[in-house]
């Protein structure tokens, strides 16, 4: 007896929704979390952020989704490990405009704020320690934070990797960044100042990603 089997381009994929391949990304924010647990229901002690894909240096993975761990310092660390650590949580909320680098101090901030903002990424494959070797090899699967490797979508270090342009482009003017605010020359605005939104707050939620 015939059946009836219907299939689209995706049906063929064997990582489903979740992305899984090493690359640069742009991505929204779907869920900033400061108060995660793991799948086994253990408190997390950092942030779990979700996003999903909407344009990347490899090809087919837009709207794949992962969590990206960053993680809060650990105090039995050195001062220099722990401030790599802590620099990765300010990349972040930098590059979602939770803080401005020219405003240093503490601060109190709404990590939910993040939702459906923006920003770039690397991912590389996670690593384990050999026990025999003591190197670091990759695992077969799952990915990492490649350092501190979190951009605004305006930063001049991001500015070769692909973006979707449309979704940039319904960011509301709280949540771009000039030129100068990275420290890079930019053309005058004719009254002999760089223009700046260095000093605006970023208010407002991010893109609907569903408009687009």
């Amino acid at each position: 007896m015939a059946i009836e089997f219907t299939t689209t381009k995706d049906s063929f994929d064997r990582g489903g929704n979740y992305l899984d391949a090493p690359g640069t990304y742009h991505v929204s924010v779907l869920d900033a979390n400061d108060q995660p647990s793991s799948n086994e229901g253990k408190l997390i002690d950092g942030w779990k952020v979700r996003v999903s894909v909407m344009a990347g240096t490899v090809p087919g993975q837009e709207k794949k989704e992962i969590d990206i761990t960053f993680w809060n310092p650990n105090l039995n660390d050195d001062e220099k490990k722990q401030a790599k650590t802590r620099g990765k949580q300010a990349r972040f909320l930098e590059a979602v405009c939770l803080i401005d680098r020219h405003s240093t101090g503490t601060a109190k901030i709404e990590l939910a704020e993040a939702n459906g903002r923006q920003m770039i990424v690397t991912l590389t494959r996670k690593q384990r320690k050999d026990a025999i070797t003591g190197r670091y090899v990759d695992e077969e699967r799952g990915l990492q934070l490649n350092f501190a490797d979190v951009f605004h979508v305006d930063d001049p270090d991001a500015a070769g990797f692909p973006k979707h342009a449309a979704a940039i482009s319904l960011l509301p003017g709280n949540l771009r960044r000039e030129r100068a605010y990275f420290g890079v020359e930019q053309h005058s605005n004719g009254n002999g100042k760089s223009k700046s939104q260095t000093n605006q707050q970023a208010v407002g939620a991010g893109v609907d990603l569903d408009s687009l």
